[in-house]
């Protein structure tokens, strides 16, 4: 899968990278450019290893939160700064071979590069 394959994941992450702080009204800090580093790092890796595009959010707690959501499955990853991440799954049929396959390589994929993220920014 290529990276031309998660352009709108991309877009999104430009824009978030482009606010402001108070963006959300309550006072929500701007995020530093360290931070979406991290993100798109993330995204490109993910992009290469063929997990399904994610949604891309900012929260008020100071992360982004990538998130896949189909009729089988949730996954959402939040992004911290720092370059913890904090994931969520939840398997809604557990028929869904497939799509648990893609879920446990995102998981994989968190477990083993969180540190190497902190690392490397």
């Amino acid at each position: 899968m290529s990276t031309d394959a998660y352009l709108s994941s991309l877009n999104k992450l430009t824009e978030i990278s482009s606010l402001e702080d108070g963006w959300n009204g309550y006072g929500a800090e701007k995020f530093t450019e360290d931070h979406i580093k991290i993100v798109q790092s993330i995204l490109f890796d993910l992009s290469y290893n063929s997990v399904p595009e994610p949604e891309v959010f900012p929260t008020g707690r100071n992360s982004i939160q990538l998130e896949w959501e189909t009729d089988e499955v949730y996954v959402e990853a939040e992004v911290y700064e720092d370059g913890r991440i904090e994931t969520f799954t939840e398997v809604k049929n557990v028929t869904a071979l497939d799509l648990c396959n893609w879920v446990t390589a995102v998981q994989g994929w968190v477990a083993k590069n969180e540190e190497s993220n902190h690392q490397r920014y």
